[in-house]
């Protein structure tokens, strides 16, 4: 009989193959462990921070209050001119988006459209003049106080102006004063829109 003698090598090379046999079938079972804990980890983290549970978003944390006025007394002391000057034969509103005026004409690619979309959006004018009937809009009329010098006016102004144009309604500016005569601005709308006011 050939009894074979066990090197110290051959120790090493048994101890290998259970410690690798050991850690293979361990190894699912600890990668559990530790996925479990980053969950619970993550989860701490998120109510210590005061958000919500997954899937539902945190409330609106923001405050809204009532404004003074509609309009300022500037804007209220012109409307009541442009009112007398309108008489029966239009209407007139207020502060209105300039998304409710003009659209996107046709043939705009997506992200051109939603970009311009984004900068009508944000935007409104100061009065719109329309039929008293058909509410067809006749005109636009901005009233131009002292920051409409300012240079984010100016551009915003351009912007509104170019659109307005592209649109094919025209607008008027007013510059803002303490007193306006009722006939200047009858002809000045009536110059501008192309009507004849009675």
């Amino acid at each position: 009989m050939v009894c074979r003698q066990f090197t110290i090598y051959d120790l090493r090379f048994t101890r290998l193959k259970f410690v690798v046999m050991h850690i293979t079938l361990l190894f699912p079972l600890i990668l559990l462990v530790v996925l479990v804990g980053l969950v619970l980890v993550a989860a701490i983290i998120i109510k210590l921070r005061g958000g919500s549970s997954l899937g539902k978003t945190a409330p609106d944390t923001a405050v809204y209050e009532s404004q003074d006025a509609l309009l300022t007394p500037a804007e209220c002391s012109f409307f009541g001119v442009l009112e007398q000057v309108a008489g029966s034969q239009f209407r007139l509103f207020a502060k209105v988006r300039l998304a409710d005026i003009v659209k996107l004409a046709q043939g705009e690619n997506r992200s051109g459209r939603q970009s311009a979309l984004n900068r009508i959006t944000s935007k409104h004018v100061d009065f719109v003049l329309c039929d008293r009937k058909s509410f067809r809009i006749v005109g636009i009329i901005e009233l131009d106080d002292k920051s409409h010098r300012r240079s984010d006016r100016e551009e915003r102004d351009d912007f509104l102006d170019a659109a307005l144009q592209q649109a094919d309604i025209p607008i008027l500016r007013i510059p803002a004063r303490s007193s306006y005569s009722t006939n200047e601005l009858r002809s000045q709308i009536d110059n501008s829109f192309k009507l004849k006011i009675a």
